[in-house]
């Protein structure tokens, strides 16, 4: 489809390394590299999840200075619940791309029935924001990222063995310890995720992922780092995890994953003392930088960063649009 002087068209797994440049050039605070663009698409490949992914080039050039998705997020699975994104390159804004690209992908949501669907947007950039509402979109919640800086930062002593953690048998390890490549190992840790996310603010309600999904976004990634995974253990079962890995291009930096506990486990203060270890054992290592993120809606994880000294640094709004499925009609700017 021919736009002004660009073409849209379907977006194309050769359109990985154009796509990860173009989303630099919008965040350059935040790039994703090609390799995690194709991570994601076979995340978003398992069966049932629908996707659909447009990008546009400038005639002229050839350029790809645009692209959006919408896809059935597997963490929060319904067949009529959908996420849209759109990302435009900066030198091309206020051109229509934004609201073509969108209106298309909605047509497509709303051709299969879709009743909900979900968007982000950075608080920080207010014409996105603007455009945000005018398509439809109602705010419900917001996330940031946040930063530890570990040069700076003061180290917090460790526990002392709590009367709990005894009387239940709690013993700290790390996955390197466990046997990262170890399938009973892997399975016992997907449980765990799958168990300490089901009520993780979202959306809409948590979906588990598939062992295999699992293994793609956790395992499978160049950024894997066993050393930095680090779980109470009650006999053969895993209670709970702080998840560490490496960051693209940014040697020295790691993120937090994920912080979870079981839920007959909590009050207990193994969240605190898991990220605790996770952050000793980055500045161990010579790292200088921490990174995660946070919802609005899960004040106990924030309340645990904030004592260790994180801070935020990128505020993300969170809206959603309900669709008239007696009436569908594109977005229009």
């Amino acid at each position: 489809m021919e736009v002004g002087s660009y073409v849209v068209r379907p977006r194309g797994p050769a359109d990985a390394v154009a796509e990860s440049r173009l989303r630099t050039r919008v965040h350059p605070d935040s790039p994703l590299t090609a390799e995690e663009i194709q991570r994601n698409d076979r995340f978003l490949s398992a069966p049932g999840i629908f996707r659909h992914s447009l990008v546009a080039e400038e005639r002229r050039s050839g350029e790809l200075v645009a692209a959006g998705s919408l896809y059935n997020p597997p963490w929060a699975f319904a067949p009529d619940r959908y996420q849209i994104g759109v990302v435009v390159d900066p030198a091309h804004q206020a051109r229509g791309l934004g609201r073509v690209l969108c209106g298309q992908l909605e047509a497509v949501a709303a051709d299969r029935h879709a009743r909900i669907l979900w968007a982000r947007v950075r608080a920080d950039e207010p014409r996105s924001v603007r455009f945000f509402g005018r398509v439809g979109f109602v705010e419900r919640r917001r996330s940031w990222d946040a930063r530890l800086d570990l040069s700076t930062s003061v180290p917090i002593a460790p526990a002392r063995g709590r009367p709990e953690w005894t009387a239940d048998g709690i013993a700290f390890t790390t996955l390197s310890r466990e046997g990262p490549q170890r399938p009973d190992v892997l399975a016992r840790l997907h449980r765990l995720t799958s168990e300490a996310a089901l009520d993780d603010p979202r959306m809409a309600p948590t979906t588990p992922v598939s062992f295999e999904q699992f293994l793609e976004i956790t395992v499978r990634k160049p950024e894997f780092l066993p050393d930095g995974i680090f779980l109470a253990r009650v006999e053969d079962r895993y209670v709970a995890m702080t998840a560490l890995s490496k960051v693209p291009n940014a040697p020295d930096t790691l993120h937090v994953d994920f912080t979870g506990t079981a839920p007959a486990y909590r009050g207990r203060g193994l969240g605190f003392e898991l990220k605790r270890r996770s952050v000793e054992y980055a500045r161990g290592a010579g790292y200088r930088v921490l990174r995660t993120e946070n919802d609005s809606m899960n004040r106990p994880i924030w309340a645990i960063n904030e004592k260790l000294g994180f801070r935020p640094e990128r505020t993300y709004v969170h809206g959603e649009k309900v669709l008239s499925t007696a009436d569908p009609q594109p977005l229009s700017e």
